[in-house]
């Protein structure tokens, strides 16, 4: 008989992700555990790939489910690069309100949780574009906008 060791427990983290809300037009806080990464671009891809499965709580997913994270660079100004896959347009669902949810979702997800990070660049397939869909423009990084985002008592925050 062979004794096996005992599993190692992977170690976890808190993030902090953000997404629509249901009933209203802002963002929404919620608390995931997910396995912490070696290096802040894998933690980043990590934080990304939650964003990309969906909302627990009942809020609405920003990304769709197919949409994939193809690449994250951050340089030394704190510009984070995402390059996520076509889907991300391909796969959206329309309006302005949802646009603006979709981009600040990321950039305030990773804004948040990553001090490193000041800035977010948007990249599909590698390239800079205008828009998601029309109405929000993301050719330059754009910083976070947590007044987007409802705090505890139902206010947005400031």
């Amino acid at each position: 008989k062979v004794l096996q060791p005992p599993p190692v427990k992977e170690e976890t983290i808190s993030l902090s992700l953000f997404f629509a809300s249901s009933t209203a037009d802002y963002l929404v806080q919620e608390e995931r555990m997910v396995p912490k990464k070696d290096t802040l671009v894998a933690q980043v891809k990590e934080a990304l790939n939650e964003l990309i499965k969906g909302s627990t709580a009942g809020n609405m997913s920003v990304l769709s489910p197919k949409t994939k994270v193809r690449e994250v660079f951050i340089d030394a100004e704190g510009v984070a690069f995402v390059d996520f896959s076509r889907e991300i347009t391909e796969d959206f669902p329309g309006g302005s309100w949802t646009e603006l949810a979709t981009v600040y979702s990321v950039v305030n997800t990773l804004a948040y949780n990553f001090p490193e990070i000041k800035k977010v660049q948007l990249l599909v397939e590698g390239a800079q574009i205008p828009s998601l869909a029309g109405h929000v423009d993301i050719k330059l990084p754009l910083p976070p906008r947590m007044g987007l985002v409802q705090n505890a008592q139902g206010q947005a925050a400031q």
